[in-house]
């Protein structure tokens, strides 16, 4: 071969070995870039906070083993200590079992923390959780999400559970949120406490479930609110939101107050608004306000839009609508370049 020829078929593979490079490299940024537009991956910092809810679960599982519980080993397979009993006197309504282990998975806490950080919400602010206290694991995530962000939660809990929440009459929420403070898992303190029920003034509640909500509440020192009717409850709940200058409101469960009478509530899906039509309650309300709403109902339809298996073991991956398009995309695209791509030129 002459010197010309070699020189002339040198500067051709160098060609084709840069056209490759840059391919490759290309490839890889646009394959990173549909994980992170997925959400399919978490940081080391959102790492730490699912680890940190598993651990509050972990010490709560224990410490209701060992206070004498009533509640059913099987029905908290993955020991979160935040299942209650299946009817008890605290229990206000039927509830799906698979729907409350679901909201303990601590992966709700990275997808609640993300929502604030698209709110801009920040160190200093304060976001109103307004929650039952069906759902125990999913105020839990609520307020560790918050707190992991240096935000103050604006904690009101109604105390009134669906059946398999917080319905243990040993282990009541009040005595599980001070647990919780008492072992660093949280700071907040709850502002104030309803007791749930019907109209969220106690309505369908024995006295026997009363007096436990009563003593409870002393023995944490936190008020208990009841109010006279629904509309009092609305509009209190409402200016807790303007008196406490919160960025958002974050709404766990289904409490009659946060859901109000009009059934148009019923309509808004799961999730993030920011504008919309939320009903009479102070969810609705809240939106007409101008402030962004967290709507924490319908488990199931929730894991599905949002990536987190319903009614599986915690942990660390999400899956979602998004997650599912961006695969799809990913080997599209890798199939294309794997087409083009060549190792040698002849």
């Amino acid at each position: 071969m002459k010197l010309a020829q070699f020189e002339e078929y040198r500067t051709a593979q160098l060609r084709f070995v840069r056209r490759n490079k840059i391919m490759l490299v290309t490839l890889a940024l646009v394959l990173l870039a549909l994980v992170v537009w997925s959400g399919g991956g978490v940081t080391r910092q959102e790492l730490r906070l699912m680890e940190r809810v598993r651990s509050a679960q972990d010490v709560l599982y224990k410490w209701r083993t060992a206070g004498g519980s009533e509640f059913d080993p099987l029905a908290d397979p993955h020991k979160t200590g935040l299942i209650g009993l299946e009817w008890s006197e605290l229990s206000t309504t039927v509830g799906l079992l698979e729907a409350k282990r679901t909201a303990c998975d601590p992966r709700w806490a990275v997808i609640i923390r993300r929502w604030m950080e698209s709110l801009h919400v920040s160190e200093g602010d304060s976001v109103a959780i307004f929650t039952s206290s069906s759902f125990p694991g999913m105020a839990l995530n609520a307020i560790t999400a918050l707190e992991s962000l240096n935000v103050t939660p604006v904690l009101v809990v109604s105390l009134g559970s669906s059946v398999w929440g917080a319905n243990d009459p040993l282990f009541p929420w009040p005595t599980i949120e001070r647990k919780l403070r008492t072992e660093g898992f949280i700071r907040c303190k709850a502002l104030f406490y309803t007791p749930g029920g019907n109209y969220e003034t106690g309505g369908g509640l024995s006295e026997e479930a009363r007096a436990i909500f009563r003593a409870s509440a002393n023995d944490v020192g936190v008020p208990l609110v009841i109010k006279q009717n629904l509309e009092e409850v609305i509009s209190w709940k409402s200016s807790l939101l303007k008196e406490h200058k919160v960025k958002a409101l974050i709404s766990v469960g289904g409490s009659h107050a946060n859901m109000g009478d009009d059934q148009t509530v019923l309509r808004l899906s799961p999730g993030l608004h920011k504008s919309g039509n939320g009903g009479d309650g102070v969810i609705g309300r809240a939106l007409k306000d101008g402030y962004p709403v967290v709507h924490l109902l319908n488990i199931k339809g929730l894991s599905a839009e949002y990536g987190v298996p319903f009614d599986a073991a915690p942990g660390t991956l999400l899956y979602g609508k998004r997650t599912v398009g961006a695969a799809i995309v990913g080997v599209l695209i890798f199939t294309a370049v794997m087409y083009k791509f060549k190792r040698w030129s002849i």
